[in-house]
């Protein structure tokens, strides 16, 4: 079995799905709660600025595990995933943390993100333990 795993990450469908949801709740929630006028359209502008994000195409790139350290990469850009754990493993998710402490980053990884095949090796090694 080789030690290196390479899954190039895209946009999942799934995250957005759920991100969207998410978010559907809340603006029901500011709009059913008793606020004044005025923090209910700045609510409501606040929500329109996470709808964008949520929209906007974000950084796709590959994530490495070289059999030491993880890398995610991108087009120009390169960066080192140190002291990675992983926080969640399920059939559709996998949850990886990255760092300590404050600088501690999440990277959920959705089954739609990656191919399939990258995937499974991804849930096979996390249950097995042989990552970070």
């Amino acid at each position: 079995m080789t030690v290196r795993l390479e899954l190039a990450l895209r946009r999942s469908r799934r995250g957005l799905a759920l991100r969207c949801a998410a978010l559907a709740a809340l603006l029901a929630g500011i709009w059913t709660l008793p606020l004044a006028p005025g923090w209910r359209l700045l609510a409501s502008a606040l929500w329109l600025v996470e709808i964008a994000l949520a929209l906007w195409p974000g950084p796709r790139g590959t994530l490495l595990w070289d059999g030491s350290r993880w890398w995610l990469r991108g087009r120009g850009w390169r960066l080192l995933g140190d002291q990675c754990r992983v926080e969640f493993v399920s059939g559709w998710l996998v949850v990886l943390c990255f760092g300590r402490g404050w600088r501690r980053r999440y990277l959920p990884i959705f089954a739609d993100a990656v191919s399939g095949d990258g995937f499974r090796e991804l849930l096979v090694r996390s249950r097995a333990g042989t990552l970070g």
